[in-house]
């Protein structure tokens, strides 16, 4: 096809904050980018970059990702849910002493929810496959899973779906 499928950071403008203070999306984008550019550097040396991503469509999306596979039809992923919350930023224009002192304190790496998000992330609220369109991006259909995906651990043949999973199970469903 001529498209590409991840799961990835989106990462904030500013200093360099851990990958706690990223927010993670799931895309689709076009797998030629187009030739690289070629620019002049401060000291006149020239370079190539590569031209800006061209996303077809970026969606936050409740699962962190552990297992992904795309079919013709359909993009499947499997995960457990993000349930971490991040507090709001202060706004500068009414207290300024308290957004300065939160910038220092770099509130982007706390979750209100530390607990919860930390139990979600090692599988307390259950693991999930999720059917995805390819075409936008939205949810097809939700399948709950006995125990947490092995990491990659997700393939498609035959018309089925084969999941291996931390318990030692390999799962199969028809697709």
């Amino acid at each position: 096809g001529d498209r590409v499928y991840g799961y990835g950071r989106r990462e904030p403008k500013g200093g360099r904050t851990g990958h706690r203070s990223n927010d993670y999306f799931l895309f689709a984008m076009k797998k030629e980018m187009g030739p690289a550019v070629t620019y002049v550097d401060k000291k006149g040396k020239k370079r190539k970059r590569q031209p800006a991503k061209q996303y077809i469509w970026q969606q936050e999306f409740p699962l962190t990702v552990r297992s992904m596979v795309a079919t013709a039809d359909t993009l499947f992923v499997a995960g457990v849910p993000n349930v971490g919350r991040r507090p709001q930023p202060i706004d500068p224009q009414k207290f300024p002493e308290k957004a300065q002192r939160e910038e220092q304190e770099n509130h982007r790496l706390r979750f209100e929810n530390a607990g919860e998000a930390l139990g979600a992330f090692r599988g307390n609220q259950g693991a999930f496959i999720q059917a995805v369109s390819p075409e936008d991006g939205s949810t097809l259909k939700a399948i709950p899973l006995d125990s947490m995906p092995v990491h990659d651990g997700m393939s498609a043949a035959n018309g089925k779906l084969f999941i291996s999973l931390k318990n030692g199970v390999v799962s199969c469903y028809g697709m």
